[in-house]
């Protein structure tokens, strides 16, 4: 019991203490601005200035807990969690309001809440790999000018009830502002995006990662059950297919070898790739990605062998082949196939997604053969 208070005493500091209270009044403020105690005889010239009042008092305590939590060195996970939460819904329940009321168009909120989900989302990977995204200026901004028209859109309730041509105008003013934070919106999350735009690759990168070391742990385990052999023949990967074939415990039961062929003297040379093929249809091709398979299951005598040619970028390709091209081909007893894959990304998110690919082909060719 003596844990659990102390737990309870490190969670409930002042400034956790204020942004629940914030969370709490919300549906308080939303209340008064759709006008639900009307049927208990309160005036709807009160609760708009009620909602106004509640609205501007929450927002500022935004502030409040803030500071409190740095002023009082009582920063706590809690607080970190809950704090852009209590942000979100404040924001959240004055917009749905908006809809409500026929304020905003909902093609505008959409906009405003799949950036904010996307932020989110991406600060969520980012901190479950260790890395911290602080809010930048234009996103700042961003919030700022949509505190002002939401407060402005509030306002013109109050406003209206004395005088209905200062409303007007207030009401035009807000809608300048309304603008403005829809284009801040759509930009900040462009800039967010562009600026860990290496977290989302890193990201992605581990996951093509392992999802590679599934298929070859898939592979190594058919090939052994079957007694069969690979080898490769790589080109743009420079030997990432057999690397990953070799990180798999027991691989050298079934791996014979590897020729990293990255040049066109070496295809000719170590896979007897003809010189009139790459002549005719240059080194990225179906045609050579189909000798460079047959080529090195001769040499290393394997049952498949696969082989990889291509731009992996960004530099490089043709208008016909432009970077991100690569070339797939497959030989065994049952025959030879090559396929022509596009894929996006930077140089190494290219290069994997070959690897992928080409394990993916290995592995199914396997199944196939007996």
């Amino acid at each position: 019991m003596a844990t659990q208070h102390k737990e309870l005493q490190s969670i409930w500091t002042p400034a956790n203490i204020v942004t629940c209270v914030r969370i709490l009044f919300i549906p308080v403020y939303m209340a008064f601005a759709l006008g639900a105690f009307t049927i208990v005889g309160i005036s709807y010239e009160f609760q708009a200035i009620a909602a106004f009042v509640i609205y501007m008092v929450l927002s500022l305590t935004d502030k409040v807990d803030g500071h409190l939590a740095r002023s009082r060195g009582e920063i706590t996970d809690f607080g970190k969690f809950l704090d852009p939460i209590a942000d979100k819904l404040l924001v959240f329940s004055a917009l749905l309001i908006f809809i409500e009321q026929g304020v905003l168009a909902s093609w505008i909120v959409f906009i405003i809440l799949f950036r904010e989900f996307l932020v989110s989302a991406l600060r969520m990977v980012a901190s479950a790999n260790g890395e911290v995204i602080a809010a930048d200026k234009l996103g700042k901004w961003k919030t700022a000018v949509t505190m002002v028209a939401i407060c402005g859109y509030l306002l013109v309730d109050v406003i209206a009830l004395y005088s209905v041509d200062a409303a007007s105008i207030l009401l035009t003013v807000c809608h300048v502002f309304r603008a403005a934070a829809v284009v801040l919106t759509v930009v900040s999350g462009a800039q967010y995006f562009w600026n860990c735009r290496k977290i989302v690759f890193r990201v992605w990168h581990m996951e093509l990662e392992q999802d590679i070391y599934a298929l070859c742990q898939k592979l190594v385990e058919t090939c052994a059950a079957k007694g069969l052999t690979v080898s490769t023949a790589e080109s743009c990967t420079a030997g990432l297919v057999a690397a990953h074939i070799a990180d798999v415990s027991g691989a050298s039961a079934c791996l014979k070898g590897g020729a990293v062929t990255y040049c066109d003297e070496a295809k000719q040379a170590l896979l007897g790739v003809s010189p009139s093929t790459l002549q005719s249809f240059t080194a990225v091709s179906r045609q050579t990605a189909l000798e460079m398979a047959t080529g090195s299951r001769q040499v290393y005598a394997s049952d498949i062998a696969v082989s990889t040619t291509g731009y992996a970028g960004p530099c490089g390709g043709t208008e016909e082949e432009p970077a991100g091209t690569v070339y797939v081909g497959i030989a065994s007893k049952r025959g030879h196939q090559a396929w022509r894959c596009s894929f996006a990304g930077d140089r190494q998110q290219v290069r994997l997604e070959a690897v992928r690919f080409a394990l993916d082909q290995l592995l199914r060719e396997s199944m196939e053969l007996s």
